[in-house]
């Protein structure tokens, strides 16, 4: 009988995770640190989240390719001089202050909900069990993401103001576009590898069991 009760509880519960709140979905214990002061974050919904964060890179990477690495020139027919074409840049503007709000906006419990992505994150793998690992790494993988998109925006602001176009946002558009990439296929995160690196050299002072790279090997 008590096993019965047992299965009972259990599949209550399950219909209960199911329809949670956002923030029971995204954060662990409703957003209650623990005794150290650490967030614990759902992954799952994370590596959902990354997968439709790479969306943005995509586009941008479209963009800048149909551009060019060069300012193509063309003939302006009411001077007869060549002049730089002009392109529209509000959707890469656009898109490039989405993905900075994305990377700033989860980083917080009182901010987490205004993310998009981390709602749709969320709401994609709500039939998952979560997976919960520390936040404070996740934090360092979306510091790095939103300075690549204060680089590639500054950029697209100094191409308007002096028409010059730097190949460098374009190499960050790679390596965002992999590291986004792998952390929602094959579960790898940069920023986290980056976190412990800085641990075992100690400028951060404690390394994240739950997310090194290579992974720990258990003993026993």
């Amino acid at each position: 009988m008590r096993t019965g009760h047992a299965t009972s509880g259990e599949a209550q519960n399950d219909k209960r995770g199911a329809t949670m709140s956002f923030r029971s979905n995204w954060f662990q214990h409703d957003g209650v640190e623990d005794a150290v002061g650490q967030l614990y974050i759902n992954e799952r919904a994370l590596r959902a989240r990354a997968g439709l964060m790479l969306i943005i890179p995509t586009i941008l990477l479209f963009i800048r390719l149909d551009h060019g690495m060069h300012m193509e020139m063309i003939m302006d027919m009411s001077t007869g001089q060549m002049v730089p074409r002009e392109y529209s840049h509000t959707l890469p503007y656009i898109l490039l202050v989405l993905a900075m709000w994305e990377m700033v906006m989860p980083m917080s419990k009182a901010t987490a909900r205004l993310s998009l992505t981390a709602q749709l994150g969320t709401l994609l793998t709500r039939g998952q069990p979560p997976t919960f690992v520390p936040m404070r790494p996740k934090l360092m993988a979306w510091s790095i993401g939103w300075v690549m998109a204060v680089i590639c925006l500054a950029s697209l602001i100094g191409m308007d103001q002096f028409n010059y176009m730097h190949p460098a946002p374009q190499y960050l558009i790679y390596i965002c576009m992999g590291f986004m990439w792998l952390e929602a296929v094959a579960n790898i995160c940069a920023g986290c590898i980056l976190y412990n690196a800085l641990a075992r050299v100690g400028i951060v002072k404690e390394a994240c069991a739950t997310c090194q790279w290579p992974p720990v090997q258990q003993q026993g």
